[in-house]
């Protein structure tokens, strides 16, 4: 069975082809890409008459609507500076909403040079914080500003619509995910998050650990004898689809596989068993507790090097 076409593939191709100086990626191509009525499909290269994207219930909007719902609820000063213009009783909420937002994507991808940008972080804070007002059963989640960091990274290829092309690949791609993220605010707000998504994040963890004591049973008893289990991490891992965890480019390579896959995001779960088994002659090395776990936080970034 063929798999269904690549997301973040396609798109990296594109950027790649803009940044060789022998081959200009014709701008016009673009723009033939973009319709009214499929404009997000379009530019992520999903294959034509997909039902339109749904945030929050509606419909997505066109491209003049957008725009016209940021200006609502944010302002984008010269100097770059962010006001919020949600009214009262909810004006309090969004300010402090922005606020975190604004924290998070401070130390977001700083080793990139373009999320070092004052222009990149404003908008993907802007972007954020949009999320945020029209999915109001969701709002923003802390690890969300790494995931929508992707997509920005990926959209920036093509720079006038860098920022709406990405809330839509974001808004998208959250309908899937959003669990995790929910599962996590579960102590701030445990009835929304059981509410939205009760088992598909522990389902999740609890698959990478079935994987683990199949292939390397070894392994699964030394992590528990040491009280070292690897939900936290993994668990992390998957919610934000390692998108804090590898370097940036290797990001996009992986979502490409995931989002290409049949079964949608089963190969996360592989992929978490591939890094544990890249570190494995130094976890069972490993007895003392805070040793393992300040391992098992940087395998990702040691399993991608060893690629």
């Amino acid at each position: 069975r063929r798999a269904p076409p690549s997301l973040f593939g396609d798109l990296q191709r594109r950027q790649q082809r803009q940044h060789n100086k022998d081959s200009v990626l014709p701008r016009v191509a673009l723009r033939e890409q973009r319709t009214e009525t499929a404009g997000l499909e379009a530019a992520a290269g999903l294959p034509a008459g997909r039902p339109a994207v749904r945030v929050g219930g509606a419909a997505r909007r066109d491209a003049h609507d957008d725009v016209k719902y940021k200006a609502e609820v944010l302002a984008v000063h010269p100097d770059l500076r962010l006001e919020v213009r949600v009214e009262s009783p909810r004006r309090m909420e969004a300010m402090h909403v922005l606020q975190q937002i604004q924290k998070d994507v401070d130390r977001t991808q700083q080793e990139e040079e373009h999320f070092r940008r004052p222009a990149t972080r404003t908008a993907l804070a802007s972007l954020l914080f949009v999320y945020a007002q029209m999915n109001p059963d969701t709002q923003y989640i802390q690890g969300m500003n790494e995931v929508a960091a992707v997509a920005l990274h990926v959209m920036s290829v093509d720079p006038e619509f860098e920022e709406a092309d990405a809330f839509w690949c974001f808004s998208y791609l959250m309908c899937e995910i959003k669990g995790g993220f929910l599962s996590a605010a579960a102590p701030a707000d445990a009835d929304k998050a059981d509410a939205a998504a009760p088992a598909g994040a522990a389902e999740g963890v609890a698959a990478v650990d079935r994987l683990l004591q199949r292939y390397d049973p070894e392994l699964a008893r030394h992590l528990q004898a040491c009280d070292c289990p690897t939900s936290v991490f993994v668990f992390c891992w998957r919610t934000m689809l390692f998108a804090q965890d590898v370097p940036l480019a290797d990001v996009v390579c992986l979502w490409d596989s995931f989002l290409a896959d049949p079964r949608r995001f089963e190969a996360i779960s592989h992929a978490c068993l591939a890094v544990l088994q890249v570190g494995r002659e130094e976890l069972l090395r490993t007895e003392e507790q805070g040793a393992l776990a300040a391992l098992l936080r940087r395998l990702p970034r040691v399993a991608c090097a060893d690629v």
